[in-house]
Order: C-alpha cells, then structure tokens, then sequence
C-alpha cells in the first residue's frame, strides 16, 4: 500500500461544555427590592415613625374636654396609626355623654389623631311617667332633664322612654318648632303641647287653656292663619277649636 493510499487521522473534537452565566443583575434587583420591602415592613408595623404621640381635639362646650381626651389618649396613645380602630373610644364616649351627636376622627400623618366632637341640642322637653327628658333637633333622646326655654310635650298615655332613643319624627319636631315660633309672632300663648294616643294626636294648650287640636301633617302656617280667621269670625271659643283640616274647622 502505498503512502499516497494511507487514510488521513483528523485530530479528535472536544465538545466544550457551555459555560454557567450568573444573573447577578436580576440578583442585585431582587435583594434590592427585598430591602425595600423589608424597610417599609419595618417602618409600618414596627418602627415609632407612625405610632400615635398627639391627639388634636376640636372645641366642645357641652363635654368635659380634659375627660374626653384621657379616653382617646388611653386608647390611642402608642397604637400603629395605620391599624387603631376608633370603635372603642366612639362607644365609650357616646355612652357617656349623649349630647355627642356623632365623634368624627381623622388620622393624620405619621402619628396625630384630630378628632372633631359633634355635640346635639335640646330641642324640646317631653314628659312622661312624671318624668322630663330633652330630645334634639332628630327626635332622640338626649338624657332626662328640664329646660324652661324650650317647647314641652306631655304624653298622656305614659310611655316609658330611655336616652338614646329615638321618639319622634323630624316633621314633629319641626312643625312644633314653627307652629310655636308662628304662635308667638301673633301673641297666641301656648302653654304646653299634648300627645294623646299618637302623634297625629296632637294638642296645643293655650293660657286660656283653649285646646288647639293640630295634625303635624298640614302646614304650621296655614293652621295658625286658620285659627286666625275662626277668631275673627267666631270669637274665643269655651273648649277647643279643630285644625285639623284645610277645608273645615270644628269649635266647641
């Protein structure tokens, strides 16, 4: 065999193995961001940054400031901001001061709690089991008590009530409010106003304890120009006079 005719030897091939690329960006990033993370876990639920130091209470007449804020403070005072809940300090305070209409608390950043006191007025004294409560502007019933200044409704039949309750309609108390007002603009003296076996049975007692039978439902104004009219026409009748209707008027 001749040397022309020998097969050629090629050298071998060593396959490379590929080599391992670290993603040290994607890592960077990741720890990065972990950091961050872990930073505002820290700075939400464990730091002192947003723990509650001040409480800012708006003007209140009608309650015991110093108290209210001890409340609030007790309760408040140290809590995360993010994750105090006001129930407590609302049902604790409107238990103890009824004239507190509504407890408004607004949280402000990092760590003051402002706390607006809405207070309620007595609007008029209602009597019953001889008793006297003062009820607001809404028909609720602030607590017992007696105020010469303010409009008086006795209820005969005697139900008993507690504070806190709501009795009685905002049209009630808003057509006493104006048939009263109206009353005096004409020199017509009312005494006291009765309920008798609802509140569509209504009275008001004069000085001459002439009995003015009235429906909440009309019209204060158009019920006292009514009465007006029938007094002019008829003069001072000896029981009552009924106005309860537009269209007719019953004297006795």
């Amino acid at each position: 065999m001749s040397i022309s005719h020998m097969p050629k030897v090629l050298p071998g091939y060593k396959r490379e193995k590929p080599k391992k690329i670290i993603p040290w960006k994607q890592i960077f990033l990741f720890i990065f961001f972990m950091l961050i993370l872990s930073s505002l876990v820290y700075l939400l639920f464990f730091s002192s940054v947003f723990k509650i130091k001040d409480v800012e209470l708006s003007a209140a007449t009608q309650i015991n400031r110093e108290e209210v804020s001890l409340i609030i403070d007790n309760d408040a005072i140290g809590k995360n901001i993010f994750f105090w809940d006001k129930n407590n300090v609302e049902r604790e305070i409107n238990n103890r001061y009824p004239l507190v209409l509504n407890l408004l608390i607004y949280k402000g950043l990092p760590n003051t709690l402002k706390v607006v006191v809405q207070e309620t007025a007595p609007k008029i004294v209602w009597e019953t089991n001889a008793k006297l409560y003062l009820v607001d502007e809404t028909g609720r019933v602030i607590k017992e008590g007696d105020n010469k200044d303010l409009i008086k409704v006795t209820d005969t039949k005697n139900l008993v009530i507690n504070p806190g309750e709501k009795i009685l309609p905002s049209f009630f108390i808003n057509f006493l409010d104006e048939f009263n007002v109206g009353a005096k603009k004409i020199k017509l003296n009312i005494k006291n106003y009765e309920v008798n076996e609802s509140l569509f049975d209504l009275s008001a007692v004069t000085d001459k304890n002439i009995r003015l039978i009235l429906s909440p439902n009309r019209s204060a104004q158009e019920a006292l120009s009514q009465y007006q009219k029938t007094i002019e026409k008829l003069g001072q009748p000896k029981t009552y006079i009924d106005l309860r209707f537009s269209h007719r008027v019953f004297v006795k």
